[in-house]
């Protein structure tokens, strides 16, 4: 029996072609794998921090929805009041949401949380400038007893809500 002509000299195994071919394409596989898997790691990290910073920006409306309205011209909200306000239990101090209010456009109250796993400031704004465009002089804006409420993780919006002043009869 005689062989094939091209099968003459050749012994079982690959060539050394063949290996490289295979090995890069592993390398490539095993490269996109591992990026993907980076890719998820750092998406979930991201959707945790965000809802992490939905769950606080939450909390910090609700209590400012628990606390008195307040009136016009009422003094500003002292250090104390603030921190005794956002400090986590469940006494809301003697804040008024007429006393957190700041002029539009401006910074309004910013404060840390201790051991926020993410650090930065938060940022809470309360304003009579209800469209959000530094001023408050459009219709329905300017008005004691409608707020706009803004609460910002290191200047970036997290929760937006406006709230009325209790309606009472003449």
């Amino acid at each position: 029996m005689s062989r094939h002509p091209s099968r003459r000299g050749r012994k079982g195994g690959f060539s050394l072609i063949e290996v490289m071919l295979v090995a890069s394409m592993m390398m490539t596989v095993l490269t996109t794998i591992g990026v993907g898997l980076r890719a998820g790691h750092e998406s979930r990290r991201e959707l945790e921090r965000r809802a992490q910073l939905t769950l606080v920006a939450s909390e910090m409306l609700d209590r400012l929805f628990r606390i008195g309205f307040g009136t016009q011209g009422e003094a500003p909200a002292t250090a104390e009041q603030l921190d005794e306000l956002f400090d986590g239990d469940e006494a809301l101090g003697s804040a008024t949401l007429s006393s957190l209010r700041v002029a539009s456009g401006t910074v309004g109250h910013v404060f840390e949380i201790a051991d926020f796993p993410w650090g930065g400031q938060f940022q809470v704004r309360v304003d009579a400038d209800l469209n959000g465009d530094g001023d408050e002089t459009d219709a329905r804006e300017g008005r004691p007893d409608l707020l706009r409420i803004n609460v910002l993780w290191n200047g970036v919006l997290l929760l937006e809500s406006v709230r009325c002043a209790p309606w009472r009869l003449p």
